[in-house]
């Protein structure tokens, strides 16, 4: 998935210091249980509710009030300060931050003023510590590591904020099974923890790898090459030109998307692949996303809404839904009705289709403030 990018304005007065980078993770707190607790909207205000639509954190807190990631919450009461909750509501990180992303492998970003940013763990306990600059970026932490990006150069810190991997990359994305895509000059490639490449920069496109695979691209944008390399660098399956791209692999499954018979982007067709780079869903449907607990969102036709398809390309959910997101845990959160995505309405549902929170607004209506 892309992150959103903070531009900074002051220049880093003492930045982190290289350091030799490491080869092996270093440990952090054993991972917290998943909260199976899902926020909703109503009349402005937020509250959680269970994966039986039951009210169990009543808030109120504000209408932002986020997801639960590694077992806390982000929220903040009245438009104030912004804290963490636990699964029982307990504010167990006090409201202090102007922003706070949500917890990414142990650690969570956070700003006093939206100008510096820093690094808390679990507890709140800021761990690195606010930092401002010009054009100074950092990203979630993953697998240990944190992308961090000065000017248009990008490279990774470590749990203690110190630079690990040189910041001499065009671009750079999260680690994933060991390897992190960046972009060298006008090509990508793919480094290890050390900051070595080990696969060559020589692909047009490069995604992160998953369940053991990466789509890579060769070729100009408008005749790509994709294939799906494995940790190696070797190519194990590739398809002709009229193959667009590829998505990643989720639950041994891949979305391919191929152009129309007169080489368009306009008109393309979506269907779906294998670990063997096998179709094993036709290329018949406008849209696919990735598959997640069995099922996966999907649109085909002229119809601008969506359903649930199982893995065998049928719909298991009827297309009625302006956003359709991936189940987790039996539950996923659609949004319906409005003339747009972001005017419609939000509510959960099972995986038979059936409302577990009916749809509601996320904001009341200006007249009736």
């Amino acid at each position: 998935m892309s992150k959103i990018i903070y531009n900074l304005a002051l220049l880093l007065l003492s930045g982190p210091l290289v350091t030799s980078a490491v080869a092996e993770e270093p440990p952090r707190p054993e991972d917290p249980k998943e909260v199976l607790l899902y926020p909703v909207q109503e009349n402005g205000e937020a509250k959680y509710i269970n994966r039986e639509g039951k009210v169990v954190i009543p808030g109120p807190f504000h209408w932002g009030s986020r997801p639960f990631r590694e077992g806390l919450a982000v929220v903040s009461r009245h438009r104030g300060k912004i804290g963490y909750i636990n699964e029982k509501g307990e504010m167990v990180i006090a409201p202090r931050f102007a922003h706070a992303s949500d917890f990414s492998d142990g650690m969570a970003r956070v700003s006093y003023d939206t100008k510096s940013w820093g690094y808390i763990d679990r507890t709140g306990r800021m761990v690195i510590e606010p930092r401002l600059g010009p054009q100074l970026t950092f990203f979630p932490f993953s697998e240990g590591l944190a992308v961090s990006r000065v000017d248009n150069s990008f490279g990774f810190i470590d749990r203690t904020g110190k630079v690990v991997i040189e910041r001499k990359f065009t671009w750079a994305k999260d680690f994933s099974e060991g390897l992190a895509v960046v972009l060298v000059g006008d090509k990508y490639g793919y480094i290890d923890r050390n900051g070595r490449m080990v696969i060559k920069s020589k692909y047009y496109d490069a995604d992160s790898f998953s369940e053991g695979l990466a789509k890579v691209r060769t070729g100009l944008i408008h005749k790509p090459r994709v294939f799906f390399i494995n940790p190696s660098g070797e190519a194990l399956f590739g398809f002709d030109i009229r193959v667009r791209n590829a998505g990643s692999f989720h639950e041994g499954l891949a979305t391919i998307e191929y152009w129309d018979a007169e080489h368009r982007f306009i008109n393309r067709k979506v269907g779906v692949i294998d670990k063997k780079g096998n179709v094993v869903i036709e290329p018949t449907f406008e849209t696919i996303f990735p598959f997640s607990d069995g099922l996966a969102a999907a649109r085909k036709g002229t119809e601008d809404k969506l359903g649930y398809i199982d893995r065998k390309g049928r719909f298991v959910i009827e297309m009625k839904f302006k956003m359709a997101f991936p189940f987790s845990n039996g539950v996923a959160m659609v949004r319906v009705g409005g003339e747009t995505p972001f005017g419609s309405e939000t509510a959960y549902i099972d995986k038979k289709g059936n409302y577990i929170w009916a749809p509601t607004k996320d904001k009341p209506d200006r007249q009736n403030k």
